[in-house]
């Protein structure tokens, strides 16, 4: 699974949004999930430190 499938499902659980997750990130949604590939967010940081797991 992809680290996009990964933080598109642990988001979901969380009941958060794309913009709660670049709001985290001191970024727009856009520079994150435009693509689709979540790249700022995989420089930034893994999924469980983003969403406290």
């Amino acid at each position: 699974m992809s680290f996009s499938d990964n933080l598109k499902i642990i988001r979901r659980q969380k009941k958060m949004t794309q913009t709660d997750i670049a709001t985290q990130l001191h970024v727009s949604r856009q520079t994150i999930f435009s693509n689709g590939s979540c790249n700022a967010c995989r420089r930034k940081m893994t999924t469980n430190e983003l969403l406290g797991d």
